[in-house]
């Protein structure tokens, strides 16, 4: 039965292994990690201890965890924020204000603008119904014209059929005289 433990990979001999940290990077590291306030250790001591993936964490560390005075300082403005928020007498400067604070106008001001929208809505709604009761009276004045038109033009060649046997029987009237 084949084990499930995952086994090592076999180095080939052109494959070079990862390149070794340069001891400059080291000694920047070693160098920014005592100005966070780590454990005082030799350089020496530290370039040992700075290989392989180890060598990684120490890198990602001194790049981006905050000594105690930049963490000191950030509270300070968190602090100096949450002050300002408190007193809404006294107006903030708008590179000071929370992002809470952007997000609540940014929403009251879709809500107005919401409300003004669908005033003109109902505004171009009740614009339109108005628009299509006006088309259908002219709709149906228009087949009421027609339906006379057509009326009128019955009478009227009935009248011509009238008037021309009357011109008839006149002639005929005629020559029998």
């Amino acid at each position: 039965m084949k084990s499930r433990i995952p086994q090592p990979k076999p180095i080939s001999i052109h494959e070079d292994p990862k390149p070794p940290v340069p001891m400059a990077e080291a000694s920047d590291v070693h160098a920014t990690l005592l100005a966070l306030g780590a454990p005082p250790i030799s350089l020496d001591d530290f370039k040992r201890l700075y290989k392989g993936p180890f060598a990684d964490v120490l890198l990602f560390m001194s790049e981006h965890v905050k000594g105690r005075k930049g963490v000191a300082r950030d509270r300070h403005l968190i602090q100096r924020i949450r002050e300002a928020r408190d007193r809404p007498h006294l107006r903030r400067p708008d590179d000071v204000q929370s992002p809470v604070d952007r997000a609540t106008a940014a929403m009251a001001a879709a809500r107005r603008a919401e409300e003004v929208l669908r005033t003109q809505l109902g505004e171009r709604q009740a614009a339109l119904a108005q628009s299509q009761s006006k088309i259908l009276e002219l709709k149906e004045t228009l087949a009421d014209k027609r339906q006379v038109a057509l009326l009128l033009r019955v009478l009227e060649e009935r009248e011509r059929v009238r008037v021309r046997r009357f011109q008839e029987m006149t002639k005929i009237m005629d020559n029998l005289r």
